[in-house]
């Protein structure tokens, strides 16, 4: 079946195909990127993170090229299991530096692993969310949708089914340097409706960000 077939949602949600592709790529194995500007880069198969994403399909969302440069400082807000990480970690280089938010214990274990595993030390991994208020919050989470976990009082009319309610620790990005993290150039932020909380928590390195902003291209981007 070719990829070009895979890019069906139609096709790829029948039940044959993915048993297929959870034969090929089960939980918890290591698999390579076979396609893509990530090819070679190696990573633990999870949810949100499989097949598709070895063979390059619909990763298009994590592809900012156009907009960092090596040795930038870039901040990766929502980072799931290093989908995005990994990708601008590739952008900035060994110059660069990628701070990585993740409140999910296991989702951020599994990043940590792909860190390690493809030696990116220019990656500092923080298991936090990033919000207006610091201290610990609840956070919707269902590991059958990993990639869709939220803050509880963030964004009301988003709903998860099945959903746990969990504990996590949260930051605010007005700390950054009382946390020893460089001033972010750029930021990546998908933190499902909760992007308003992250910015009102990211008055300092939103300044930063509008000055650097009069003399060059976008420097956030909400996914």
């Amino acid at each position: 079946m070719s990829l070009q077939l895979l890019r069906d949602q139609n096709i790829t949600r029948t039940r044959f195909v993915q048993a297929a592709v959870r034969r090929a790529y089960p939980f918890g194995k290591i698999r390579a990127v076979h396609r893509g500007r990530l090819k070679g880069i190696q990573f633990r198969v999870a949810s949100g993170m499989g097949f598709t994403y070895a063979w390059a399909i619909g990763v298009e969302q994590w592809d900012f090229s156009g907009l960092i440069q090596p040795g930038m400082s870039v901040y990766d807000i929502g980072a799931n299991c290093g989908q995005s990480t990994l990708h601008l970690a590739m952008l900035v280089g060994k110059s660069g530096r990628v701070v990585a938010f993740e409140p999910v214990e296991c989702l951020f274990a599994n990043l940590v692993f792909n860190l390690e595993l493809n030696s990116l030390l220019q990656v500092t991994p923080v298991c936090a969310a990033a919000s207006e208020r610091k201290g610990d919050l609840n956070f919707l989470f269902n590991d059958g949708a990993a990639t869709q976990g939220r803050l509880v009082d963030v964004e009301p009319s988003h709903t998860l089914s099945d959903a746990t309610t969990i504990s996590v620790r949260a930051v605010r990005l007005d700390d950054y340097a009382l946390e020893g993290w460089p001033a972010p150039q750029f930021l990546k932020i998908d933190v499902e409706g909760g992007a308003r909380a992250v910015l009102r928590g990211a008055e300092g390195p939103l300044s930063i960000l509008n000055c650097m902003g009069r003399k060059s291209k976008k420097r956030c981007v909400i996914c």
